[in-house]
């Protein structure tokens, strides 16, 4: 039985679906599909507060900050008994470009705490490290006052979409720019 189990969790490694490692972590993995579902982070609804680590595999930073993440996750979902309702997650920009330019990602790994429809962006610097317990800090209120908050852009709809490709398109043949039509 066991080897079954074990065969079982190789070929999903084989086939990229979630590993072992991921479904023992308390770090959510979110992507485009799943993003706006899981987090609400638009309209701040039922799910609570997230800190949203945006990051790519091969960054050096993204590397050293996994398991501080991990820790990270592990005691924010130990503080639920005392009413505390924060998810920590994750999204690989790499395979979720869309979420990235959403939130005007520049940089990595780029941290986000979303908090009843606002964001706030960790800041960078000797005040702030990117170390467990000034993440946790953050996570746990001073993000209010360590930087000013900005409304979480929408979900990107199809129409804006087709607009964005359609100017990008008259802009790319037309030797007069778009916006004077």
């Amino acid at each position: 039985m066991k080897i079954a189990v074990f065969l079982v969790g190789l070929l999903g490694l084989c086939r990229g679906d979630e590993t072992v490692e991921s479904k023992l972590s308390d770090v959510v993995v979110l992507t485009n599909a799943n993003f706006e579902h899981d987090t609400q982070v638009t309209s701040g609804a039922t799910t609570g507060d997230w800190f949203v680590k945006f990051y790519a595999p091969w960054c050096g930073h993204c590397k050293a900050l996994a398991p501080k993440w991990e820790e990270l996750a592990h005691e924010l979902k130990d503080k639920a008994d005392e009413g505390v309702s924060i998810n920590v997650a994750k999204v690989d920009v790499t395979t979720n470009s869309a979420l990235g330019k959403r939130f005007d990602v520049k940089g990595f790994p780029s941290l986000i705490y979303f908090s009843k429809g606002v964001m706030y962006k960790y800041p960078a610097g000797k005040e702030w490290p990117r170390e467990k317990d000034a993440l946790l800090k953050f996570a746990l209120g001073a993000y209010e006052d360590a930087v000013e908050g900005e409304l979480t852009p929408p979900p990107p709809n199809l129409g804006d979409e087709l607009k964005k490709l359609f100017a990008q398109l008259i802009e790319s043949v037309s030797p007069v720019p778009f916006a004077m039509f």
